[in-house]
Formats: structure tokens, sequence, C-alpha cells
């Protein structure tokens, strides 16, 4: 009890020095904490050093890393060498091995039932700092984890090819989106596909608003309304307008809502004035993103007076008015 209180006190203390300047006591007490074999003091030193911007600390972090990596029974669910490399990134210590390393990682626990990998997270942290510092060669490396038995691994290298950007980004991710049989995946990949290069990707992307899985149709077209393209806003009004399950219909509304375009607003106007009871209350759920725009607002409400109908108005007061 006395070495937990011992941890404890330690933790309380670092965590006060995020709060001020760090002095000699505070650089001895942060040094200690990063040579110790405690995963939560390494883990908190680490985010110490990373607020504070310490990079002379860089090299105690590397040491450390190395040993836990070396050691990994000394970090259970990798908590430590996540923190290290999420500071050590930060701080832009330039070290390819070191995230190589974590990019191979695979740690095996003791779960109920078995055995699992906790190191996806640490995997996909170190291949975005490698792919940060466009290391040649980096992509075919990543690649490797878009086949990765754990989903988080998966998806985070989906994240890290689509950072890397450029059109062999775009390549490798319109390959995996047509092979890709998980849904989140695939999503994760259109996503990514609209973040490299929007304009060019629209079209692609847009192929899968048809898509049999409707979470894989609704997050495609969540990713051409994020891209505010005013092309994305015509390619998903025409596909409301010849699609005719309301199911499909409802989710396009919300995409529609996220281009936040003066035409976007006019077409959900319309509906909440002209459409069905239900139509209207589906299009105000996704206007309901714009509630803190005056001026939208303004509008959403002046076209609910307008239609003046029980439902409308309720859903405008629950969406729009309710804390």
């Amino acid at each position: 009890m006395a070495k937990r209180n011992s941890t404890e006190d330690k933790l309380t203390a670092l965590r006060a020095l995020e709060s001020a300047p760090l002095s000699g006591e505070g650089e001895k007490l942060l040094r200690e904490a990063l040579a110790s074999r405690n995963r939560e003091l390494v883990a908190r030193g680490a985010s110490v050093a990373r607020e504070l911007e310490l990079n002379r600390f860089c090299g105690e972090m590397a040491e450390a890393f190395a040993y836990l990596i070396e050691n990994p029974a000394k970090d259970k669910g990798c908590l430590a060498k996540c923190a290290l490399v999420e500071t050590l990134d930060a701080l832009e210590y330039d070290d390819d091995g070191l995230y190589a390393s974590g990019l191979r990682h695979v740690q095996m626990e003791p779960v109920w039932g078995g055995r699992e990998d906790t190191a996806a997270a640490l995997r996909v942290k170190c291949a975005i700092a490698l792919v940060r510092r466009n290391v040649p060669g980096i992509l075919f490396h990543v690649a490797d984890l878009l086949n990765d038995p754990q989903p988080e691994a998966r998806r985070g290298a989906i994240r890290a090819i689509a950072y890397a950007g450029g059109q062999e980004a775009e390549l490798m991710l319109r390959v995996f989106a047509g092979r890709m049989t998980d849904a989140a995946d695939l999503s994760e990949c259109l996503a990514g596909l609209m973040g490299c290069h929007a304009e060019r990707s629209l079209p692609f992307v847009a192929r899968f608003l048809e898509h049999e899985n409707p979470a894989v149709a609704e997050n495609a077209a969540i990713a051409m309304g994020s891209s505010r393209q005013h092309e994305a806003f015509e390619i998903l009004k025409r596909h409301w307008e010849q699609t005719v399950m309301p199911e499909r219909r409802d989710m396009l509304l919300l995409p529609i809502a996220l281009v936040r375009s003066e035409d976007a607003l006019r077409f959900l106007l319309r509906i909440v004035r002209e459409a069905n009871a239900a139509a209207a209350e589906r299009a105000l759920e996704a206007l309901a993103i714009l509630r803190d725009d005056e001026a939208a607002r303004n509008a959403v409400q002046a076209a609910v007076r307008e239609r003046d109908e029980s439902r409308v108005r309720k859903a405008y007061a629950r969406l729009f008015e309710d804390n």
C-alpha cells in the first residue's frame, strides 16, 4: 500500500509540473520518472515533457522506449510506449529506427479466454510519425498495416496514408477501397480519399452512395459533405431527388448540411417548408449543426413559422431552443 501511495504522490507531483516553470527539483523528478520501471510514471513524465516542450529530455525518453520494447511486460497495454511516441513525435525527435521498431511491435497479453495484441495503437502512432517525417519508402511499410488483424491498426494505417497525401496515397486508397469487405475500414478509406484530394476523389467516392451496406453509403455521403465542395452538394441533392427509400433519403440530409453552403441551406429549408412532416423533422435534425450560426438559425426559424405545423414547431424547439 505504501508503494502505491508513493506512486500516487509522484504522479500528483508530476501533474503539478505542467502548471509552472520547471525547477531544478522538478527536473530531477521528471528524470526519475522517465528512468523508472513504472509505466504510469513514464507515461506521465512523457506528458509533462510534451506539455512543456522539453526537447532536452528526448534522449531519456528514447532510452525508456527502447527498454519497454525489449521488456513489454513492464508496459501493459503499451500505455507508456504510446505516450513516449506521442511526445517524441510532437518534439520532432528524429530517429527513424525508434519509430520503425514501434511500427513492427506486437504485444500479446492475456485476456479472458486467450491472448490479445495490445500494440495496435502504438503501431499507428509510429506509422504517422514516420509519414510526418517523409521517410523514403514508408508507404510500403504502412501498407502492411492495411492487412493487420487489429481493426484499430488498419484504420490508423488508412489515416496515415491519407495524411501522406499525393497521388501514390490516392492510388493505394482506391485500390484498397475496391477490395475491402469491412464496412468501417471502407468508410475510413473513403474519408481518407476525400482528405487526400477532394475534387479528384469525389466521383469515385460518390459511387459508394449506392453501396448495399447502408453504413458505407452514409459514411461516403458524410465524407462528401465534409469536403464542402459545391459539386458534392449537387451530387448529394441529385441522389436525394432520385432515391425512393425514405431511410436512404434521410441519411443524405446531414451530409448536405455539412457542405455549409447557401445552396445547401436553401435546399434543406425547402424540405422544412414543403416536404411531409417526417422529412421536415429529419431536415431540422440535420440543420441543427448550424444552430450557433445566427443567420442560419433565423432562416430555419422563419421556415418553421411559415409552415406552421405543430410537429415541426416542436422539433424546432427541441433541436434549436432546448438546452
